[in-house]
């Protein structure tokens, strides 16, 4: 699976483990693409990602994350009864990376990766500027940021009569609701946990938590009962692959506080490999 931010892992966490690496004598693995769609009642986000890796130790890809929060801006405008307008109705984050496998997976212990994610916001920097740069005093600094991953993976087979997949990550972010909403100043390190059950050569069922770095203060004083307070995320999940190249996923997705509102989604993930 290719995750959100375009990086080989499940739909939240990262994993050590390369995507489609190279086969036989090959140098270059075949690339695969993958579409998210996360349906909120009142905001949608959307990712398209292509990744390929290279050499048996590096895996390289882009995403593109567009978050409709059109109603947010509504809510804004009647808070401040029109007073304040963030003048866009989509967020558009680029994200592109590099994963660099350290230590290939044995009997005794995990595939180790590092990975590197530079994420550009095309849009905060606008936004923040429409809103008499109020996200300033919450703590916004960039409209750019580099994520990096420390993850382990461990597929584990003699725990029960099924395989069971784990990914362990440590994410040093600035990022604000992954960079959707800027970046501070400050880097925090985060956990990041994925496991999943193959109960079937071709099902997956799984979950993951991913710890989020709650990089803004309040803009109570600016904005009255307006908070961008940044909850953890989880969710739960079913993976299948109808044929070796094709996979779908569904989720449920508890995303925690996104400015003012607890927001949980429905999710849908469409993945090929070429």
């Amino acid at each position: 699976m290719i995750n959100l931010e375009g990086v080989g892992g499940g739909g939240l966490v990262p994993s050590a483990y390369l995507v489609n690496p190279p086969k036989d004598d090959q140098k270059i693995g075949t690339p695969a693409i993958a579409q998210w769609c996360v349906l909120g009642t009142d905001t949608n986000m959307y990712s398209t990602g292509i990744g390929f890796s290279f050499f048996d130790r590096f895996e390289l890809g882009y995403a593109r994350i567009i978050l409709d929060y059109h109603r947010i801006r509504s809510d804004i405008q009647k808070l401040t009864g029109n007073a304040v307008d963030p003048g866009k109705d989509f967020i558009y984050l680029d994200v592109f990376h590099l994963k660099t496998l350290i230590l290939n997976e044995n009997d005794y212990i995990p595939a180790f990766a590092v990975t590197a994610e530079f994420k550009f916001n095309e849009t905060i920097d606008d936004i923040n500027d429409n809103i008499g740069n109020v996200l300033d005093i919450a703590g916004y600094d960039d409209n750019y940021g580099t994520d990096f991953d420390f993850t382990f993976s461990k597929t584990i087979t003699n725990l029960i009569k099924c395989p069971v997949l784990v990914h362990a990550n440590l994410r040093l972010t600035r990022g604000a609701q992954h960079g959707l909403f800027g970046f501070s100043d400050d880097y925090t390190a985060n956990i990041e946990i994925y496991g999943g059950v193959c109960i079937m050569p071709n099902l997956i069922i799984g979950g993951e938590y991913r710890q989020k770095p709650d990089e803004y203060s309040s803009l109570a004083s600016v904005l009255p009962g307006f908070t961008l307070e940044e909850d953890d995320a989880w969710d739960i999940h079913i993976g299948y692959l109808p044929t070796e190249d094709f996979s779908i996923a569904i989720a449920y997705l508890s995303f925690g506080n996104a400015a003012n509102k607890e927001r949980n989604y429905g999710v849908i993930n469409l993945k090929y490999d070429f």
